[in-house]
């Protein structure tokens, strides 16, 4: 339950700065000003967008709670728990991503299909679609398709930054999972999120053989491509383009 992880994580802080006397040791003031910038851009747009009805518990759970953790996180565990930690996660969302890529085979909540079917209207939504061609879009342990989207993402970022040389199937494994799992999400924004951060990382890794290698893949792959109909069959849900409109209309 992410309210009682909230919990904890506000008695967590209140005994650091009663311990501590307010101040907090954070080894990186680099990594702690990004996130504070891109958490302030987050919570800016949330409030130009819903105004006052943006101050909610979601405001908490899902942005201020979570950066307190990092900050936690980053300031408390050592150098040798950190990585731990953070390999701990790593494994748990693999694992989820295994389960959606056979809910993708099977087009069905693999553990909550009923429950979800009786109580949830997105997933009664979504799976009802299958029935006119629609791609079925994964729910896993993560709830809702973009959840899952995003920390298959957050999973592939620790993925490339830290793979192991000389294990290449155990990487080639892996690697497959989350872009299979990534793209059973039917999800634009975090396909492309995907695709985006790997060419970044490529470049910034310096790695320009297997970049050119990607792309030479890529420029093959689209002479056979018919555009309109891999569109229509990933994004089958919004030909009518209402998706987009959706955000555009926000964004104005």
């Amino acid at each position: 339950n992410i309210s009682l992880e909230g919990y904890a994580v506000i008695f967590a802080f209140l005994i650091v700065v009663v311990i501590k006397r307010g101040t907090l040791r954070v080894k990186s003031r680099k990594i702690v000003l990004t996130m504070l910038f891109a958490l302030m851009l987050m919570l800016s747009i949330r409030i130009l967008a819903d105004g006052g009805g943006a101050a909610s518990n979601k405001m908490l759970d899902g942005y201020l709670l979570p950066a307190i953790f990092a900050v936690l996180l980053l300031g408390y565990l050592d150098a040798h728990s950190l990585p731990k930690v953070l390999k701990t996660i790593y494994v748990c969302i693999l694992i989820s991503a295994v389960i959606a890529c056979i809910e993708f085979v099977i087009g069905r909540s693999l553990f909550f299909h009923d429950y979800y079917m009786a109580n949830i209207k997105w997933y009664k939504s979504v799976y009802d679609s299958t029935v006119w061609g629609v791609m079925f879009r994964t729910t896993a342990l993560l709830g809702h398709p973009l959840v899952g989207g995003t920390y298959y993402v957050l999973a592939l970022v620790y993925f490339l930054n830290t793979r192991a040389k000389g294990r290449w199937i155990a990487s080639a494994a892996q690697a497959i999972v989350l872009a299979l799992a990534i793209f059973s999400t039917n999800s634009r924004g975090v396909i492309f999120c995907a695709i985006g951060y790997t060419l970044y990382y490529l470049l910034k890794q310096k790695k320009y053989f297997k970049l050119s290698m990607v792309a030479f893949a890529g420029l093959i792959a689209l002479s056979f491509i018919d555009f309109s109909s891999l569109y229509n069959m990933i994004f089958s849900r919004d030909v009518s383009g209402s998706s987009v409109s959706v955000r555009v209309r926000a964004l104005g």
